[in-house]
């Protein structure tokens, strides 16, 4: 697959490119780097996106690398003639042209196909008609010379549409199922789609979808950013899409939900880079972003400009098939010479609780092993003293919440405890250790000895929001002591990596 980009604009937008890329340069430190979509569908070589140029020479602006891929999805075409994408879904972070790029190739339609039909919605009519007026007011402001157009406006509140002097007609709709009834159109433009209430927006599809049968070359577009919760016309689009991308049209540029579990990644300016088009097409600049990330919430600051969507309570929070990829035959111990640590954690109303060992190993990928799995948590002090006293100089990570303080004061009032061995993580390090299984599940690096317990508990863990951080939480009322545990196990692991200290462990983990 070729990738659309500058070289796809004609000459005198190339220039004009140029010089954006310069102005872009000093406004981000000297950095100019390319964003990269997360997912793409295949345009064939022969994809024609002139219509897209003809529109963005009618706004007066250049088609960015990022529009040239929209028009290229949206243009390509199939050996009838006729979309090879019918159904498109446009996903791109906030101040990076989706709409925009959208508008050029349908206005390049419009004005090239004679009788051409565009019906434009979004989540209310108020700023669907917003929307559809603020590129109307640019158009008349290219053109000033009505004389010199081919198309008029009607401007009437909530009834706006644009009518070419080839038949063509754009209008705007307000989102529900009757305002599409007894009506025709070649394309159907859901903008900013996230933000409709999942049980309307199946209800607009179903009555909006219709208006396509009788068109040979029907489309249906949805951009936006991510709405609220992983639910709705918009969300169920992208993922089919994700799935299959030869089958339904995609342009996705998105981080991926394990490089924003903590604070800490989601403030990775390489990874804004990567996900956001906008920072080098010059539509934005890092010091903005460091603005919005500084003063919005982190949960607010990953949907809009890095188009993560909400954590859903109601779907585990790793992918399983990666997880269970990451099983190996149950170890006497670490390896020699490792700096590893111990963690443990309770269930609410102390109904079970776990201890676990995690280390990391020369590529900095991290290993972890389930020692104990137990209902109640009348046990645990007594293991947690002998576990101590076996490995000296061993700390053991524990969360400060609920039953797991009860615990950690038992245990330093045990004669001959050593109380500095017992490591309270701040919910900062709790959410680096919890970041860190995300990502390494997602990458395939995560490495954990096969467990039924910790098996169980991996799918029994959803996300929630804490303190600016992603942290796991129990589904439905299930234990997930024994990953708890682990988390605790490797913030513990990680306090000793940084020192430098290592233990030889003699006894066999139970």
């Amino acid at each position: 697959m070729r990738r659309l980009g500058l070289e796809d604009m004609p000459a005198g937008f190339r220039e004009a490119w140029n010089e954006a890329v310069a102005a872009v340069a000093r406004d981000n430190d000297g950095l100019v780097y390319s964003a990269v979509p997360s997912s793409l569908s295949y345009i064939p070589e022969t994809t024609d996106i002139s219509a897209a140029h003809i529109g963005a020479a009618m706004l007066g602006m250049p088609l960015t690398p990022q529009g040239c891929q929209i028009a290229g999805v949206l243009e390509a075409l199939n050996e009838a003639g006729t979309p090879l994408y019918d159904d498109c879904s446009i996903e791109v972070p906030r101040r990076s042209t989706k709409t925009t790029s959208v508008q050029c190739t349908l206005l390049g339609r419009c004005e090239t196909r004679p009788g051409y039909r565009v019906i434009q919605t979004a989540q209310d009519g108020t700023r669907a008609s917003a929307v559809f007026m603020d590129m109307v007011r640019t158009l008349e402001q290219e053109t000033p010379n009505e004389a010199e157009r081919n198309w008029v406006v009607f401007k009437s509140t909530g009834r706006e549409f644009l009518q070419w002097a080839n038949g063509s007609r754009w209008w705007v709709a307000p989102p529900r199922a009757s305002s599409f009834r007894g009506l025709a159109a070649d394309v159907l433009f859901f903008d900013e789609s996230g933000e409709l209430e999942p049980a309307e927006s199946a209800d607009l599809m179903a009555g909006a979808l219709p208006v396509m049968d009788t068109r040979k070359h029907g489309q249906v577009i949805k951009a936006g950013t991510p709405g609220l919760v992983r639910a709705g016309a918009f969300w169920d689009s992208l993922e089919a899409a994700r799935t299959d991308p030869a089958m339904l049209g995609i342009v996705s540029y998105s981080a991926r939900d394990s490089e924003v579990v903590s604070e800490d990644q989601a403030a990775d300016e390489a990874l804004w880079w990567r996900v956001h088009p906008g920072l080098a097409s010059g539509l934005t600049t890092i010091k903005t972003l460091r603005k919005r990330f500084a003063t919005m919430g982190l949960a607010e600051f990953v949907r809009e400009y890095l188009c993560v969507w909400p954590p859903d309570t109601s779907q585990a929070a790793l992918d399983l098939l990666k997880w269970e990829a990451g099983h190996f035959t149950p170890l006497p111990g670490p390896p020699a010479g490792v700096a590893f640590g111990l963690g443990y954690d309770v269930a609410i109303g102390s109904a079970a609780a776990a201890v676990a060992v995690a280390w990391y190993d020369e590529n900095g990928d991290p290993w972890a092993q389930l020692m104990e799995h137990r209902v109640r948590a009348d046990w645990l002090v007594e293991d947690l003293f002998k576990a101590s006293t076996k490995l000296p100089g061993v700390e053991i990570g524990y969360d400060p919440i609920g039953d797991n303080i009860a615990i950690a004061q038992a245990l330093a009032r045990k004669p001959r405890f050593r109380a500095s061995a017992l490591k309270a993580l701040p919910l900062r390090e709790v959410a680096a250790a919890t970041a860190t299984i995300a990502a390494a599940n997602d990458n395939e690096t995560f490495h954990h000895a096969i467990s039924r317990a910790l098996d169980v508990a991996a799918g029994n863990a959803s996300w929630r929001m804490a303190g600016g951080s992603r942290l796991f939480q129990r589904m439905h009322g299930r234990d997930i002591s024994a990953l708890l545990a682990v988390v605790h196990a490797l913030g513990a692991a990680a306090k000793a990596k940084k020192r430098g200290s290592s233990v030889v462990p003699k006894p066999r983990l139970g």
